[in-house]
């Protein structure tokens, strides 16, 4: 009766020591693959630091305003451009018989026929 005892205990303890064995193996995986991504987290964190650094420089006034009179030929407002939107509205509602619906639309697109510099 005592074999008997020692031999299922002796099983039971090889079993639990291949359940122990491949428990710490993948907890050594799940380690690995936990400090893969905190570096991956870091990598990410370092290049979005290095672009948000770029942006900066690309977004300054100063930059901008050079490259918009380079390639766009801007020219600085006028007092007289500026006018109201209710001036729009009589303006486009004298020259033409438009609804109000498409005044509105009107006034969108055509403001650049109106004000000229």
């Amino acid at each position: 009766m005592l074999r008997i005892l020692n031999s299922i205990l002796a099983v039971v303890i090889c079993i639990l020591s291949v359940f122990l064995y491949q428990l710490k193996y993948e907890s050594r995986q799940l380690d690995k693959r936990a400090k893969d991504v905190t570096q991956k987290i870091s990598e990410e964190r370092d290049t979005i630091a290095v672009l948000r650094a770029e942006w900066s420089l690309l977004i300054r006034p100063e930059r901008v305003e050079k490259l918009a009179q380079q390639h766009l030929g801007l020219k600085t407002l006028n007092a007289k451009q500026v006018v109201t939107e209710d001036f729009l509205k009589q303006h486009f509602s004298q020259n033409t018989q438009l609804k109000d619906d498409d005044i509105e639309d009107e006034i969108s697109l055509g403001v650049h026929q109106i004000i000229k510099p």
